[in-house]
């Protein structure tokens, strides 16, 4: 079908040693191209063969990511979560996964009528609504509605979804 698979073993003392630096583990692979469609996404299987339990912090090398490229986690059903925590920085993505993970990386980017790359807060609109953190006002389709103030019901449906609640 054309989509790349890519698996990465990392070694114990890589995961410990990372872990003890309190640092993220590079992944040994070539730079991932960031896609647009989730179907078309290159998928990467992680084994980190620490025996633990604990989830393992990654980087990924990505080519061309902005603030709405997130990393998706791929369940064992085949369904797919998006990793709300995943970090840009300036080598790649960092994310904590679970031991076996299979994960894509998609710009999950929403665009709105009415946020431009003009306004000063357009990043944060970016990085929040990929994550799904803030999906616009209700009702009205693509509309952000950055003049409007954030209600409390609005507020706690955030951070119900930060906490994994929707």
């Amino acid at each position: 079908d054309g989509t790349v698979e890519t698996e990465v073993s990392l070694s114990s003392k890589a995961v410990e040693e990372a872990a003890k630096a309190g640092e993220a583990v590079e992944l040994p692979i070539e730079s991932v191209t960031v896609a647009t469609d989730s179907a078309e996404a290159a998928t990467i299987t992680i084994s980190a063969k620490s025996g633990s339990d604990e989830e393992v912090s990654v980087r990924l090398p990505v080519t061309e990511a902005s603030e709405s490229t997130v990393v998706v986690l791929v369940n064992a059903d085949g369904s797919e979560t998006v990793i709300m925590d995943t970090k840009l920085d300036e080598n790649g993505l960092v994310v904590d996964v679970p031991d076996g993970a299979v994960v894509k990386v998609v710009d999950n980017a929403v665009e709105f009528t009415d946020v431009t790359k003009k306004d000063w807060e357009h990043k944060a609109v970016n990085y929040t609504s990929a994550r799904g953190l803030m999906q616009g006002v209700s009702g009205e389709e693509n509309v952000f509605s950055l003049d409007s103030n954030t209600t409390f019901t609005q507020l706690v449906t955030m951070l119900a979804r930060l906490d994994g609640v929707d």
